[in-house]
């Protein structure tokens, strides 16, 4: 017991927080095996896995001894999509993110926040249509009202050319070429 008060008492001086606050355990902390991680409050396990490790700092630098960019880039979406509630609007900038991030998890909720390429959430930058998740799922839309456009142009176009044409075709022939009998008479 002196030991788990003297890391949880430290945990709580040092990071300022409780580090149990979201962690039920049903009246009596135990040890988990990892057999058992992916059944129970993953919130409470640190593991490698950057889908399931928590959003902490723990999890972070646990992401971190990996050394896998694409690791630390589904922790950082995980992290953008569940805590911050926004959404990316540039995967380029996201991956650059995740190849140079920084060394505490502070300083990754301190320059997400500010990150340009961020929208929606707790950032307070608006979502255009064309950049949340519902603009990329829809992106099909802008082709086909310029297609739409392109074929009412088109339309237009042929309708003046049709009217234009057939009046210098009536100038040019006799009138006997537009009557629908001049064939038959001769």
């Amino acid at each position: 017991w002196k030991t788990a008060d003297y890391v949880l008492s430290t945990y709580y001086y040092l990071v300022r927080g409780n580090p149990l606050e979201k962690c039920y355990f049903d009246g009596a902390a135990i040890y988990l095996r990892s057999a058992m991680a992916n059944r129970e409050d993953r919130t409470c396990v640190v593991t490698f896995d950057p889908m399931t490790t928590p959003l902490t700092e723990q999890g972070f630098q646990a992401i971190m001894q990996r050394g896998d960019s694409k690791d630390v880039k589904i922790f950082f979406k995980r992290y953008i999509e569940e805590k911050m509630h926004a959404s990316v609007v540039s995967r380029e900038q996201l991956e650059g993110f995740a190849k140079k991030p920084p060394d505490s998890m502070y300083e990754v909720e301190r320059l997400l926040s500010k990150a340009q390429w961020i929208c929606g959430g707790t950032t307070r930058r608006h979502c255009s249509l064309w950049t949340s998740h519902a603009g990329a799922e829809l992106w099909w839309w802008k082709w086909a009202f310029f297609g739409l456009g392109a074929l009412i142009a088109m339309a237009m176009f042929c309708t003046v050319l049709c009217v234009k044409c057939d009046k210098q075709a009536r100038e040019m022939c006799p009138k006997r070429c537009f009557d629908s009998d001049s064939d038959i008479e001769e």
